[in-house]
């Protein structure tokens, strides 16, 4: 698997690598800066997995085969997230593979960088905090604009199968999005 790209990582010759924002199934994101543009920015890298060492060409071809199917669940998931135009959902800005210095590629998307919290985050808070405890009204709104990006998400024939609160970002004002848009997709 893929160890965190150094800090001073760049990417299409633009986005600087800063650090980790969180991983997943896929791929880790990670906190990035548009160097052209002057603004901060998501980046998602593929997460690349590699046959051990010494491993036989039959198990080195399954870790490849594996690493095709991922690349190309990732892609749609890139493709699916740009036709997406909703304002619960980040704003796609870039996509690429750069050849890493062992040979292998990598495959990376640079997405709108959400300020806010997890809603697992707020909702764990709420728990051990009374005085922050989430109304009625508020689990309705934040409810309905979750609705609301997933029939955008639908509009593009999409099945969202990992719809949980830890990808989901409240961000300010109470907007909820996606952290990593249709990561199951």
């Amino acid at each position: 698997m893929t160890s965190a790209p150094p800090p001073d990582r760049v990417l299409a010759g633009r986005y600087r690598i800063d650090g980790r924002i969180g991983r997943g199934g896929m791929g880790g994101v990670f906190h990035g800066y548009d160097e052209r543009l002057d603004r901060p920015v998501a980046i998602k890298m593929l997460r690349q997995p590699r046959a051990a060492a010494g491993d036989d060409s039959r198990r080195r071809w399954s870790c490849s085969t594996r690493n095709a199917a991922t690349g190309v669940r990732f892609l749609r998931e890139i493709r699916t997230a740009a036709r997406l135009e909703h304002p619960g959902t980040p704003a796609v800005y870039d996509t690429g593979v750069e050849e890493q210095p062992d040979g292998t590629e990598q495959v990376w998307l640079v997405m709108q960088l959400l300020r806010g919290s997890t809603l697992e985050t707020v909702l764990d808070a709420a728990v051990y905090d009374g005085d922050a405890t989430p109304t009625i009204q508020w689990a309705a709104a934040i409810g309905a604009q979750i609705a609301a990006v997933l029939t955008d998400v639908d509009r593009v024939d999409v099945v969202h199968r990992d719809i949980k609160p830890a990808n989901i970002t409240i961000v300010d004002g109470g907007l909820g999005r996606w952290v990593a848009c249709c990561s199951s997709c």
